[in-house]
């Protein structure tokens, strides 16, 4: 691996980190937030069980990724991380969409949402050019 090959692997696991950080702080938003209204009920439409699951299953994928990301390097694992990165991406990028049709507008989580995104397609760049490295 060269420099800049090692530069863009690490790039992509910083961009994993950043995203998992913002997840979680929209967790603890969403908690600081009904706590002050005195209400937790709206957590059980969003995220409710299903999402909670789902919010744990992709956190610890999320630093199982940024493992793997610093121990292989293969062209074949290279290829997975490009691919799992841009489906990350998209899939936050859906669900702000899903936010947005349901006509709710600019709140905390849409600048989490921002910079979540940002980061994807940061790190997808990054996983892009990795694969591509020489």
């Amino acid at each position: 691996m060269t420099v800049a090959s090692d530069k863009l692997r690490s790039i992509v696991a910083q961009g994993w980190m950043g995203m998992l950080a913002l997840l979680l702080l929209m967790m603890l938003t969403d908690l600081t937030e009904f706590g002050m209204k005195g209400d937790f009920s709206p957590l059980l439409r969003d995220p409710g069980m299903r999402g909670l699951w789902f919010i744990v299953v992709m956190a610890s994928v999320n630093v199982l990724v940024q493992m793997a990301v610093r121990t292989f390097e293969g062209a074949g694992f290279r290829r997975l991380t490009l691919g799992a990165t841009v489906l990350y991406t998209l899939m936050f990028v859906g669900h702000q969409v899903t936010h947005l049709a349901k006509g709710e507008g600019f709140d905390l989580h849409t600048v989490l949402d921002v910079v979540h995104h940002a980061l994807g397609i940061w790190a997808s760049v990054a996983a892009y050019r990795w694969l591509t490295a020489r």
